[in-house]
């Protein structure tokens, strides 16, 4: 946010766009946080070939 305050007097839309690029990145982000499994265990598995046993 305080970048955004920064570049804000560069040009006449540079806050607009500094705050649209700090949205972007966020959704990426969140996309990213959201593909991560869930259950840490099942990828330690699935790396080592190990077989889970009930």
């Amino acid at each position: 946010m305080a970048g955004t305050i920064l570049v804000a007097g560069l040009t006449k839309g540079a806050y607009a766009a500094a705050m649209i690029t700090l949205a972007v990145i966020g959704l990426g982000g969140l996309t990213a946080a959201a593909l991560l499994p869930r259950d840490p265990r099942s990828t330690a598995s699935r790396a080592t070939g190990a077989v889970r046993r009930s």
